[in-house]
């Protein structure tokens, strides 16, 4: 697995521009402990969604490539921005500050990670059923991909219990749709 610090020198520019967008977002939030900075969670999320372009799962039915490796490094960097500071950083902003970084031949991409973010990203609390996210998700292949990535790593840091048991049945279920 490539390290985040290993990631961060590939020649991918819409990687750096999320990248900065998700530092200066969390720079202030921390984990659940309140002392861990929560970009290490970001970092992890990215390296384990970008080692996932390396295996041999068949949600990537092409051969991996780096701009599809990007895209995933891309949703993966800002899939909690939105969520956490919506006042701040909207989707309009995170889609407008994309769209500034990226050539015209690249919208379709575009438009991809877009509707990654946006399916990854829980609507406020109390609007939207678990099942509904969980099916918002599943619409979005990026979305899917780094989500499996985002609860690996949060159930890294839970004990058992309902929490961790509501995670492994949503990456049983994440990892079974494929």
């Amino acid at each position: 697995m490539k390290t985040i610090e290993e990631l961060k020198k590939l020649d991918m520019p819409l990687f750096k521009v999320a990248y900065l967008i998700a530092s200066d977002a969390h720079a202030s939030d921390t984990r659940n402990d309140k002392k861990t900075p929560y970009m290490t969670h970001v970092d992890k999320v990215i390296e384990l969604a970008a080692d996932h372009v390396y295996s041999d799962d068949p949600l990537l039915s092409v051969e991996p490539d780096m701009v599809l490796m990007e895209s995933i490094m891309v949703v993966a960097a800002l899939h909690d921005v939105t969520e956490d500071h919506p006042d701040t950083y909207p989707m309009r902003y995170i889609a407008r500050t994309l769209m500034e970084h990226i050539s015209y031949t690249d919208l379709s991409r575009l438009s991809e990670i877009i509707a990654g973010i946006d399916a990854i990203t829980k609507k406020p609390k109390g609007t939207e059923r678990y099942t509904e996210y969980v099916k918002r998700v599943l619409s979005s292949r990026l979305a899917t991909i780094v989500k499996r990535a985002d609860l690996t790593h949060n159930m890294s840091d839970l004990g058992p219990g309902n929490m961790r048991d509501k995670y492994d049945l949503t990456l049983s279920i994440l990892t079974y749709e494929l």
